[in-house]
């Protein structure tokens, strides 16, 4: 593996967790890490930056910063932290970032395919991309009635744009289909997907011009809300095929850097099907140095041509960990301020750090009583509202 540190600059427009964890990898494999984002972006004072490069928070004149740091050609890998970043580079009208950049294609379909949900339907089924059954409409309504008449229950309506979740409906049967969500309507082109049984998961990779070189993959074991939420705990998942669903949409793209995709397992067949791309970086990078998948000695493959392929071993199949800092927000009912008094009651040394400055803490273990502590807590808040309502 080469040895060569990058110099790194991290882009980020909307608030991402991804940003909290990759400056501590980062910096901690001996790269150098810049960053760009809009003032008042707290991340940006993380001790782990070497620099950040504050730019005002409305996109065009973020978008003008940009270039002016990009014209610096001081950086050899640029790492996107959030979709909202990727979608304003993607709609310049010549591409000026993304062709300095040089991570991403310059291709506008396979560019709208990493944030828009129709146009990935439609690359991936060009490409033939092991997906769900699926078909795009210019409607929910027409969507839904496809589904109902054609597809048959359960089957999943996705809107074009949307993250976490916000824009995906589950119909398990006619009733669901009487009420259709706000971001549906809002979004109106849509996706409508067959509904698979089994567990969804995301790989987290890293490229070299179009080649795999490093990955990891995981299933969500804890959601932070419903079953279309994002993680806050992962079961590792060694896959026989994984490597190769990865190797192709990285030829396809030719990436450059860190990227992923979502995938779900399904338990009739056992095969992965794709649902969903990540023209950025996912949030779980940090989880690799647990499993000997170190991403911040990988990048220092880019460029060199290297023949390494690092890639999860079998022997960490079904291993549990935490992402944090979205495990705190797995409990619901406590304030914010709440959890992060009892989390740092548990955990004396982080009193006076800064939430993005703490160190990893991926076992789940070390939250045991964190949680026993948010139960009780939880409970009081129950009685106290019981004896208020008594007392009134």
């Amino acid at each position: 593996m080469s040895k060569n540190p990058k110099n790194i600059l991290l882009i980020g427009y909307n608030w991402p967790l991804t940003a909290v964890r990759l400056p501590h990898l980062l910096r901690r494999a001996g790269n150098h890490v810049d960053a760009v984002f809009p003032k008042g972006f707290t991340v940006g004072n993380s001790k782990y930056l070497n620099r950040c490069f504050w730019t005002p928070a409305n996109r065009k004149s973020f978008i003008q910063e940009l270039n002016k740091v990009l014209d610096r050609k001081e950086h050899d890998v640029f790492v996107l932290t959030d979709e909202a970043v990727l979608k304003s580079l993607s709609q310049e009208p010549d591409l000026t970032c993304l062709k300095k950049m040089g991570c991403l294609p310059l291709d506008p379909e396979k560019l709208q395919s990493l944030y828009d949900k129709v146009a990935f339907t439609k690359l991936a089924q060009k490409e033939s991309w092991p997906v769900p059954e699926s078909e795009t409409f210019t409607t929910p309504e027409d969507a839904i009635e496809y589904g109902r008449s054609s597809l048959g229950f359960p089957f999943i309506v996705k809107g074009a744009l949307g993250a976490g979740g916000a824009s995906v409906q589950i119909f398990r049967s006619e009733s669901d289909t009487r009420s259709i969500s706000d971001s549906l309507k809002k979004n109106g082109r849509c996706a409508l997907q067959r509904y698979i049984t089994g567990d969804v998961g995301v790989t987290e990779a890293i490229y070299d011009r179009g080649k795999l070189i490093g990955m990891i993959s995981s299933i969500k074991f804890r959601k932070r809300g419903g079953e279309t939420s994002p993680s806050c705990s992962r079961k590792m998942v060694y896959h026989p095929k994984m490597a190769e669903v990865a190797s192709r949409i990285g030829e396809t793209f030719g990436y450059s850097g860190f990227f992923g995709f979502d995938w779900i397992l399904e338990a009739a067949t056992n095969e992965i099907k794709v649902i969903e791309l990540h023209g950025r970086a996912p949030s779980g990078y940090n989880l690799g140095q647990r499993i000997e998948v170190n991403f911040g000695e990988i990048v220092k493959m880019i460029g060199s041509n290297a023949p390494d392929q690092i890639l999860m071993k079998s022997e960490y199949h079904g291993s549990v960990y935490s992402i944090f800092p979205q495990y705190l927000q797995y409990f619901e009912g406590i304030s914010w301020e709440k959890k992060w008094a009892t989390f740092r009651e548990d955990f004396p040394s982080t009193k006076n750090k800064k939430f993005y400055d703490i160190p990893d803490l991926t076992d789940l273990i070390v939250f045991k009583s964190y949680r026993e502590k948010i139960r009780r807590a939880k409970q009081k808040q129950k009685r106290e509202v019981k004896q208020r309502r008594k007392a009134s």
